[in-house]
């Protein structure tokens, strides 16, 4: 999480100058942005399951054990969640990390967002 995180600062954080890519730094920086929208959208559902009492439920008459693993089992559902489509989070994320890391961006009122200065 705290990779994804660092990632996503690093996309929009980005000065202009370093915009300027290639088209295989382009789909790179594209196919990075993508994937860290999916892993924050897991951790948005891994953190929804946990606040829902789904770990409790889960690790109900396991004991300690049980509850050990509670953790990793939720992020992983998430995950298939995420993957599998999941709310459309990563979707809009994705959007408002490309809109905000690219060059074009930096312009007020390009696309459906108005971009302070």
């Amino acid at each position: 999480m705290v990779d994804t995180l660092q990632t996503l600062q690093t996309q929009v954080n980005r000065p202009q100058a370093e915009s300027i890519a290639t088209p295989d730094t382009a789909a790179k920086e594209d196919a990075d942005i993508r994937a860290a929208a999916q892993e924050f959208e897991a951790v948005f559902i891994s953190q929804m399951l946990k606040f829902s009492g789904l770990d409790k439920a889960l690790t109900s008459g396991g004991g300690q054990s049980a509850s050990a693993f509670t953790s990793f089992y939720l992020d992983q559902i998430a995950t298939d969640i995420s993957e599998d489509g999941g709310f459309g989070l990563a979707d809009e994320f994705y959007e408002q990390m490309k809109a905000k890391a690219s060059p074009a961006s930096q312009v007020e009122g390009i696309g459906d967002i108005n971009v302070r200065r």
